[in-house]
């Protein structure tokens, strides 16, 4: 998992090499493998204050939420009253598809608080943090601000995206379906290309091999993709991309998997 820089979200980042420089970070902090009910239900008590959950993990490598995962998460918050908390700073404000990523579950799963940052606002800094009553009831007038938040310029922004976004979400699942679907094809043909994840316009293409390199090939010729965990590269597309742009990465892709090595 990766939930930011400072210091209550390092302390929940499951990932040493975030966390390692910053340390003493909170203690109590338990982390769980990836969609694993049994550990999950074993990790609850009476002393459990929350759960932290990215329904699409983002640096973790492009893994999503299993329905079963999410609603047992929210029967055990119930159970013991916690907080159930699901970071869409990556996965939301309709990256999935969705407007958030916990709308993508069979039967929808609602969280206590909820936090949204990164195309809120289209490219301005603005983050938001959504509460139910039961989990509101706990921050009293004043005891939550940010000396540069609120920017009028930030929300009104964000107001006019998200008038917009609704019409946004079908070219989201279309496009993302047919670059998945791209993408597939290239891993019949690459025997190093393992999984493609993921959902709308967040996805994975996870190899067998470091991607390091990969990434600046592609640079080099104007497609921007990342690395996570070494061996995943991350795409993450404007909402606005077509078809004809996913074909012209899914060219440069071809011709970067070609020129490695024999596998």
């Amino acid at each position: 998992s990766f939930h930011g820089r400072t210091l209550g979200a390092l302390s929940i980042t499951g990932q040493p090499k975030y966390r390692r420089d910053f340390e003493p970070l909170l203690p109590g902090i338990k982390f769980l493998p990836h969609n694993d009910v049994a550990a999950l239900e074993q990790a609850f008590s009476e002393r459990t204050a929350g759960s932290v959950i990215e329904w699409i993990q983002g640096e973790g490598g492009i893994f999503p939420v299993s329905n079963e995962y999410g609603r047992k998460a929210r029967e055990l918050a119930d159970r013991y009253n916690a907080l159930l908390v699901f970071d869409e700073i990556q996965c939301g404000v309709g990256r999935p598809g969705t407007w958030f990523g916990y709308q993508l579950a069979a039967l929808v799963v609602l969280p206590d608080v909820m936090v949204a940052a990164k195309p809120l606002a289209c490219g301005l800094p603005l983050g938001v943090i959504v509460a139910n009553e039961k989990a509101a009831a706990a921050i009293g007038a004043g005891m939550h601000g940010s000396t540069f938040g609120g920017s009028a310029l930030a929300c009104r922004v964000a107001l006019e995206f998200f008038d917009i976004l609704e019409t946004l979400l079908p070219s989201i699942r279309r496009v993302g379906d047919y670059f998945r679907g791209r993408l597939e094809e290239l891993a019949r043909k690459y025997a190093f290309l393992r999984e493609v994840r993921g959902r709308g316009l967040m996805i994975g293409l996870d190899m067998s091999v470091p991607g390091k390199q990969m990434v600046l090939d592609a640079q080099a010729q104007g497609l921007l993709i990342n690395c996570t965990h070494d061996t995943v590269l991350r795409f993450l597309p404007p909402y606005i991309v077509t078809e004809k742009e996913v074909d012209a990465a899914i060219k440069i892709l071809d011709g970067v998997f070609a020129a490695q090595p024999s596998q």
